[in-house]
C-alpha cells in the first residue's frame, strides 16, 4: 500500500483529536482577565499537548516522506501511535476536573509515555517502510 492513504487517514484522526482537545477547554462565564485565572492550568495543558501532538504529526509526515509502500506491520503501529494520542483529550478533561495541575502533568507524562514506542517501533523490528 502507498502511504499516501496512511498519511491521510492520521491527518484525519489528528485533526479529530485537536478538535476535541479544543472543545474540553471551556470558556469562563464572566469577561475580563480575573476571569481567565481559574482556567490557566487548563489552556496550559491544552498548549503543550496542542505542542505534543503537532510534533507527532510533523514526525509521522517527515518519516513517511521517504516511505514508497507501507505494510501490515506499519499500519498496526500507526494505529498504536494514534490511539496514545487519542487519549490526550482524557487527560486535558481530567487536568480540568480534578483541578490539580502537578496530578494532572504526571498522568499526561504516563499517558502519553507510550506514543514515543509506538512512533519507533517499526526501526526496531524488520519492518519494511522504504521500497518493497
Amino acid at each position: 500500500m502507498k502511504p499516501d492513504r496512511l498519511n491521510a487517514f492520521t491527518d484525519g484522526v489528528i485533526a479529530i483529536i485537536i478538535t476535541i482537545m479544543v472543545l474540553e477547554v471551556r470558556v469562563p462565564a464572566a469577561g475580563g482577565l480575573e476571569a481567565i485565572k481559574p482556567v490557566l492550568p487548563l489552556l496550559g495543558a491544552y498548549a503543550l499537548s496542542f505542542v505534543n501532538v503537532g510534533i507527532f504529526w510533523s514526525n509521522h509526515h517527515h518519516m513517511l516522506q521517504s516511505a514508497r509502500r507501507v505494510n501490515g506491520a506499519v499500519l498496526w503501529a500507526n494505529l498504536g501511535l494514534l490511539f496514545w494520542l487519542s487519549l490526550v483529550p482524557f487527560v486535558i478533561r481530567w487536568i480540568d476536573e480534578a483541578g490539580d495541575a502537578l496530578r494532572a502533568e504526571k498522568a499526561q507524562d504516563h499517558g502519553l509515555g507510550s506514543a514515543p514506542a509506538s512512533r519507533e517501533a517499526p526501526s526496531r523490528g524488520n519492518w519494511r517502510i522504504g521500497p518493497a
